[in-house]
């Protein structure tokens, strides 16, 4: 991975609105609200226990998982079971095709030059 460069600003849903501005000539406002509407969706989607896949990109999946109420966590959404567990949910991202090469070309190793 690369270690000498300068470290790369957090994408920021601010950033991302104004690259998304630039790239296709809309205005920041517009680009807010179909980022918004974009969000919403994926919210929506995951929220309903259902599967995002955006090609060549990532796949989001929400899987719910239990633990003993004793391991406490404020991520929990259902109150503790008669049994003492919590259901608590996971969301998973996997990265697409294109991203898991971007990622691989990222952490190969780097040929020295003599």
């Amino acid at each position: 991975m690369k270690t000498n460069s300068a470290p790369i600003p957090t994408l920021t849903k601010q950033r991302l609105v104004r690259q998304v501005g630039q790239r296709t000539r809309l205005p920041n406002a517009a680009a807010n609200a179909a980022l918004e509407a974009v969000i919403a969706i994926i919210s929506e989607q995951l929220a309903a226990g259902g599967r995002v896949e955006l090609a060549n990109f990532l796949t989001l999946t929400v899987q719910p998982y239990k633990r003993l109420a004793i391991e406490h966590n404020f991520w929990h959404t259902s109150p503790t079971s008669e049994s003492g567990e919590v259901t608590y949910f996971v969301l998973r991202c996997r990265p697409g095709k294109r991203l898991h090469a971007q990622l691989r070309a990222l952490a190969a190793p780097r040929s020295r030059r003599p």
